[in-house]
């Protein structure tokens, strides 16, 4: 695994689940080259999660340095799910129907508007 270049931000939404990711020192996530980021599933501040991705880079991967970071809301997808959101964005839908800040921001325009 090497770390992977992201020009991805994110913002605290306050979402209580999502992935823990594992970002280098220099800020970088990570990954095998190919854009697969090493994630596992867990809910915010899961204890048990953070070290389960600590001790997979430390003992099996031998990788010193950085530390888990939890990002809310995302979730890992299989190649043809990423296919599947890739039409979706191609056509002009949110690309991930379980988008949480999108289904938020769609009830909230539905209140405002009608």
């Amino acid at each position: 695994m090497e770390p992977v270049k992201s020009k991805r931000s994110f913002v605290d939404e306050g979402i209580e689940w999502g992935i823990y990711v594992w970002q280098m020192p220099d800020g970088k996530t990570l990954g095998d080259g190919e854009g697969n980021v090493l994630n596992i599933s867990s809910a915010r501040g899961d204890l048990t999660k953070m070290a389960s991705i600590s001790r997979y880079v430390k003992e099996i991967l031998r990788i010193e340095g950085g530390g888990p970071v939890f990002m809310e809301g995302t979730r890992p997808i299989t190649d043809s799910e990423w296919e599947d959101q890739m039409h979706r964005l191609m056509e002009g839908y949110t690309p991930d129907p379980y988008d949480i800040g999108a289904l938020r921001d769609e009830a909230k325009a539905k209140k405002k508007h009608g």
